[in-house]
């Protein structure tokens, strides 16, 4: 694993853990831990959140904890999950754990993915997230590579993805641009840039051109170069195709920056947005604890 964070560290100052679960690994602590060391300047943890509270030491480990939360219904998020009751109630308990802990080191998120069966939940989801001050992702969820049918022209998924604008336009923090819930609110067709991002195995296999395809590239590790892997990957399997309208999924925001500059001029416009709002309230806080405070 350091050999392999040593190449991608050559290539950029962000990792972003996900799986399957990385809570599995047990050796995730030291794992962060070379990250760190190596001088990334963003590690992100996506996690189901399940095992956190047995896993302290990670909270103060990473940029950016991203916790997954597709409902506050406790007995369909339940369902959801498959280990039966009291997954979700852990989850939520969990939160507020990771809120508690993070410090100034880290930063809490929620993922949402969004499922049909989860539509009618949604509204009291992004509530609680705005009322709670907790930022988030969401994405719809896919049948392969493609949107699920039932969310695809649905006025209730459509009404979902307004609110998330909503609330990034008021300055909530909210992750990826408006230009990617722009596309992902209409599934409208995107270029897909796939290479602008490295996705890798833990054992340095390179997803080739993108996690989606599930073809491997050239190992980082044996290689020792991302050019290299990459070059492997079009030997094995040809250059990178050019896609249908499929995927929506935020790795599309490096294609969208790329083909439209502009948007990040706009995202800048609401992460000020965000960040004075953070700052004002902070300063409410302070003041209404001050008058507390007087005689």
């Amino acid at each position: 694993m350091r050999a392999l964070l040593q190449v991608i560290r050559r290539e950029t100052d962000t990792v972003f853990f996900s799986g399957g679960e990385p809570l599995m690994r047990p050796d995730l602590e030291a794992i962060l831990g070379c990250a760190s060391e190596l001088g990334f300047a963003r590690t992100c943890l996506l996690t189901n959140g399940y095992a956190l509270d047995e896993r302290p030491d990670l909270l103060g480990l990473t940029s950016s904890i991203i916790v997954s939360l597709d409902t506050l219904d406790t007995a369909r998020g339940d369902r959801l999950y498959g280990r039966g009751a009291g997954v979700t109630r852990r989850i939520l308990e969990n939160i507020e754990l990771a809120r508690s802990r993070c410090g100034d080191r880290s930063t809490l998120w929620a993922n949402i993915c969004i499922l049909p069966e989860t539509l009618p939940d949604l509204p009291d989801l992004l509530d609680f997230l705005a009322r709670e001050r907790i930022g988030f992702l969401a994405l719809p969820v896919l049948r392969g590579v493609y949107p699920d049918p039932a969310l695809v022209g649905n006025p209730a998924y459509e009404a979902v993805v307004d609110s998330i604008m909503r609330l990034k336009s008021e300055g909530h923090p909210v992750l990826a641009s408006m230009g990617y819930y722009r596309h992902i609110r209409d599934f409208s067709a995107f270029p897909c840039r796939p290479t602008l991002s490295i996705k890798t195995r833990p054992d340095g296999a390179l997803l080739y051109p993108c996690h989606k395809l599930n073809l491997e590239g050239g190992n980082l590790v044996e290689l020792g170069d991302y050019r290299a892997a990459l070059e492997e990957g079009v030997r094995r399997h040809g250059a990178v195709p050019q896609c249908d309208s499929r995927c929506h999924e935020c790795c599309q925001d490096f294609t969208l920056a790329v083909e439209s500059p502009s948007l990040l001029l706009e995202e800048g416009y609401y992460q000020l947005k965000a960040s004075l709002k953070a700052r004002t309230r902070a300063d409410t806080t302070e003041t209404q604890a001050d008058e507390a405070a007087k005689p």
